[in-house]
């Protein structure tokens, strides 16, 4: 303790003398200010997420909304997948469809999903289609 006293009478005052008697700083933070400043750090990175949110909500009500696609242009058919209560059913039928398009069957309107070749593996075009 004698040597401690030296060291504070002769240090410069800057301080120092309760680390030096004590050997740590002048004023630790407790756990309570510890916690404190951890959940000031907290409340300010949640503020800039919610900053951040809020303007990423603001430019996608900017954009102006997506234009509908178009139709593709119609192709020669020669099968059409069409659905059925108990599954689907593969019609033979020489049509013009084009995706997006409408077509007929059995006095019931479909959308064309897609053109495609034919399930069946030849050479033939099939139009996929989904109710109306």
């Amino acid at each position: 303790m004698h040597e401690a006293v030296e060291r504070a009478s002769t240090a410069p005052s800057s301080g120092r003398l309760p680390q030096l008697l004590f050997g740590r700083r002048e004023h630790e933070p407790s756990p309570l200010e510890r916690l404190q400043a951890r959940l000031d750090e907290l409340v300010n990175a949640v503020a800039a997420v919610v900053q951040e949110v809020r303007e990423h909500q603001r430019l996608a009500e900017a954009e102006p909304p997506a234009l509908p696609r178009a139709a593709a242009p119609a192709t020669r058919v020669e099968l059409l997948f069409v659905p059925s209560p108990s599954g689907y059913r593969l019609l033979e039928q020489d049509v013009e469809a084009a995706r997006g398009g409408t077509v007929v069957v059995d006095g019931v309107a479909h959308r064309v999903a897609v053109v495609r070749r034919s399930p069946l593996l030849d050479e033939r075009r099939c139009a996929y289609l989904e109710p109306v």
